[in-house]
């Protein structure tokens, strides 16, 4: 019954419709059964990375550092197909997902990564357009421009996704903070610790990556 909430849920199936990618969660089908709206999505045999990484870290372990890095190569081929997608006459459609998180990871029984929840992603195609300054998503996982409203393309899907994986090897949360205010302020902030005063057995490549 909610106007704004069906063109939502209609821009977020064509978009995800689009998206055929091995790392994106597939969306087989949308459409609305006599009044109730339904999508139908590719079931994944997994489990989300949140919750795999509260089951490891709750046992003071850190998940192995070749799956993280696997599900980090994972994610961010996805993203960058979600970025480079075009409509028919070939204008990019400007995809912003807006909430990269371990929420919105899944991980297979094989070790790969797969990306869903394209729910309040942005495209130039969407009917239902967020008003300025309005600011949506996991403010624990914003980039900085995100935190203050600014303008967003692809590169605040990137700078989530850093933190995402940043936090799976140190085993901590970046920018949490006690109340969303200080979280807000750490992301602005964008005070990012070396990863060495964490973990001393990580090369120095990926050091530099992240």
């Amino acid at each position: 019954e909610d106007e704004s909430f069906v063109r939502n849920f209609e821009d977020e199936a064509r978009l995800a419709a689009l998206l055929q990618h091995p790392n994106i969660v597939r969306t087989e089908d949308f459409g609305d059964h006599e009044g109730q709206l339904f999508m139908v999505l590719e079931h994944v045999q997994g489990d989300e990375l949140s919750r795999l990484a509260k089951m490891t870290h709750g046992q003071d372990q850190a998940l192995p550092l070749r799956l993280i890095l696997q599900i980090g190569v994972d994610i961010a081929d996805a993203l960058d197909h979600a970025h480079k997608q075009h409509d028919a006459q070939g204008k990019p459609l400007e995809v912003v997902h807006r909430d990269v998180s371990p929420q919105n990871l899944m991980v297979t029984q094989e070790g790969q990564g797969k990306l869903l929840d394209f729910g309040i992603a942005r495209a130039s195609t969407n009917q239902e357009q967020t008003e300025a300054g309005k600011v949506k998503g996991k403010v624990a996982y914003f980039s900085p421009e995100q935190a203050t409203g600014g303008e967003l393309d692809g590169r605040c899907d990137q700078f989530a996704l850093a933190v995402v994986l940043f936090e799976l090897l140190i085993r901590h949360r970046l920018f949490l903070d006690h109340n969303l205010i200080g979280t807000l302020r750490r992301v602005v902030r964008c005070d990012v610790p070396a990863l060495t005063d964490f973990r001393q057995d990580l090369s120095a490549e990926l050091q530099h990556t992240l």
